[in-house]
This record gives structure tokens, sequence and C-alpha cells, in this order.
């Protein structure tokens, strides 16, 4: 692992800047083509928002907490058997517990497992619940497909278009649902009576697209609801050692991962750009900026690139962040053995933000290395409106 005391290179092709996921995937993707790369990350450690660090001996989550893409044909596990990631995986079931006023489910991995606990739950209309789903999947199976294929995001090509056509006319019938909300879907099930339905479609939505039922869109949020079915699990030891796999992967393909290296400025320099950091500066052809849109604009003096990015800057600006809190407990029998995480609401009424929804996840016991003997160490998260607390 190359570390902030090595020099930084005067060249190379292409500078990533940023560790997280999305500037590993990146660099590593580009280091396996044989592109010389080069990664900068200001923190002494990768993952980003997805990251594990230390304080006084224990190893908390930094963020996210559980991991998706390790199911078949899913870009991590794909990566697992291609470069031999050293990760230890806890399948669990279930993903997640849900506990509400009056509503306790697990949800399990399996999809038609987590159909009929929720048949099973008093008042449950089961017939219009089955249907509901296999729909709700016909429109997951539809939507994983596509992005798990590049080529089928925007922007299209001709070719593209024509060579996946079989596929996108499979979802002909879900263009009247297009810029409806989710509730639109759940009303048309007959559903919008079945409390629990919706308590769990709000909960899913909230931790995969930062909105409730009412406000989600109706084919995205169907999608992501099959969230915890679709290879998601979690990274003994902390979802560092997934990142920190990723980047040594990086530097055996003959990349490398500066830390503690901060990006000042990035400014044109002849047909490529000169990448200025806390260490000296760097000449490459390609620049990839793994960050927010108001910091990548300004990093850079152009004032074309600022103003191309100043809409999505106040999109972010006026969006969702999250509040955390880390704790250490004592261990005792009452806690399970394995990991767990728990989704409280605890007025379904309400807004699931601000304390009133909390996502919660306890290390499990066999994780030695992340707390002291006989302790466990929780990440608590909750969605707040950035504008509100700044």
């Amino acid at each position: 692992m190359q570390t902030s005391r090595q020099r930084i290179p005067s060249q190379t092709q292409a500078v990533v800047i940023g560790a997280g996921f999305g500037g590993l995937s990146t660099a590593l993707s580009l280091a396996r083509r044989g592109i010389r790369v080069v990664v900068y990350e200001r923190m002494g450690y990768p993952g980003g928002c997805a990251s594990t660090f230390e304080r006084g001996g224990y190893q908390f989550e930094a963020g996210a907490t559980l991991f998706s893409g390790f199911g078949e044909n899913q870009l991590f596990k794909q990566w697992q058997e291609d470069l031999d990631l050293p990760v230890d995986l806890s399948w669990l079931d279930p993903v997640v517990e849900l506990r509400s006023a009056g509503l306790t489910l697990p949800i399990s991995r399996n999809r038609q497992q987590f159909v009929d606990d929720l048949c099973k739950l008093p008042g449950a209309p089961a017939d219009k619940l089955t249907e509901f789903f296999a729909f709700q999947k016909e429109v997951a199976d539809l939507f994983w497909t596509l992005l798990a294929q590049p080529s089928l995001l925007p922007p299209f090509s001709t070719r593209t278009v024509l060579k996946h056509i079989p596929l996108l006319i499979g979802g002909r019938r879900l263009i009247p649902w297009i810029g409806k909300p989710l509730s639109a879907i759940i009303d048309s099930f007959g559903l919008s009576h079945f409390t629990p339905l919706r308590i769990i479609l709000d909960a899913v939505s909230q931790i995969t697209v930062q909105a409730q039922s009412h406000e989600a869109e109706a084919l995205i949020a169907l999608a992501t609801a099959d969230y915890f079915f679709r290879g998601t699990c979690h990274v003994n030891g902390g979802i560092s050692q997934l990142a920190h796999a990723v980047a040594e992967r990086i530097e055996s393909h003959g990349g490398r991962v500066c830390y503690k290296t901060g990006v000042k400025q990035i400014e044109k320099s002849g047909s490529g750009w000169l990448v200025h950091t806390t260490r000296g500066s760097t000449q490459c052809s390609t620049v990839v900026a793994n960050l927010l849109p108001q910091a990548a604009a300004r990093l850079s003096n152009d004032l074309t690139l600022q103003a191309k990015l100043e809409p999505l800057s106040k999109r972010v600006r006026e969006g969702w962040g999250a509040a955390m809190l880390y704790r250490a407990i004592r261990d005792s029998a009452e806690l399970p053995e394995h990991p767990h995480h728990v989704q409280l609401i605890a007025n379904p009424e309400l807004p699931f933000s601000e304390g009133n929804h909390l996502f919660a996840s306890i290390s499990g016991r066999h994780e030695i290395g992340r707390s002291p003997p006989g302790s466990r160490v929780i990440t608590v998260s909750t969605h707040i409106p950035i504008t509100t607390y700044r």
C-alpha cells in the first residue's frame, strides 16, 4: 500500500480524485486496462462514506454498514472471482429487522420468504400482496439488468438502442407509471389501507432513494425495493476491508493510491491537465473527480465547467444528509451473535427523518479487532435535510 511519505508522480495518464468506491472502481477499471492511474485521497484510508475509522481502539463504520453487489453476475462478485479479493462476508438472514409501533418484521434475503412473512401479518390481503410483489419483481428484474449494463444508460447511441430493443420492449407496459409516485402503484393494487406495506416501502425507499412512497419515483423505488434480495451482505471486520482490498488490487495492476494527499486545484495544461496537490503536482491527460459537484467546481477556475456543475451543486445543497452516532456497548448474551441491522420507526405517520427513522448496525461477536474483548460497536444513522442544519 502506498503511504503519504512516498513521492507522488510528476506525470501519469489518469488521476482519480477521491478513494470512495466510485473512485476506486474507476481506478481499478483503468489499471486493469494497462492505464497508468494515480488516486489521490485526502483521508488516511479508502472507502469514503463506506469506510471504517478507528477511535480509542474501536473501529466504527463511517456510514454504510451493508454492501450490495455480491450477487451472481454483479460487480463485486465478479471482482471477487476474477481478482480473488480477500474479503470475508456474512450473508445474514434476515438482512434487516424492521421495527415500528405494533410491527416487527424480519426482512429475509429470500424474496419469497419475505413475501410469505408479510402475508402472515394480521389483516394481510395475501392475494393482492402476491400480485403486487410479482409486479415489483418484474420491474426490478428489468431495471437491475439495465443498471448492470452501462451502455444502456444515457446518453444512448443508435447502435446501443437497436442492440437492446428486445430487453427495452419488455418494459413498455411500465411507461404509464413514469413520473408517478410509488404510492400511486400501491393504490392501484388496492393496498393503500395495509399500513405494514407502506411502512416497509417507506423504510426501504428512505435508505435507497432518500424519499418516502408518496414522493419516490415509482419505477425506481420498485427496483430499489429489491436491495435486500440482490447480493447485499455484511463485510466482516468493517466495510473498509473491501475498500482496502480494491485499493491493493489497483496497485497490483500498476496503479497507485496516495493517502493524506489533498487536491488543491486542477488546471488545463496543453492537451491535458495539471493536478496540484498538497504534496506536489502531477501532469496527466485525464482527470476523474469522485467528488460532490460543488467540491469539483472549487478545484477548477474554468468558468464554463463551474456553470455546468452549479445546477447539480444546488440540488445537492438542498438535498438530504445524515446525522451519525457511533457508540461502543458491552457485549451480552441477549445480543445476537452475528452482525445485526435494525430499522426503527417511531411514528410511521411522520416523515422518516431527523430521528423518527433510525438505521442501527451492531458488529458481530466474531469480528475480532473491531472492539476490545467483551464489547461491540454500533453505528446509528438518521436522514436530515441539509439546509435545516447548515
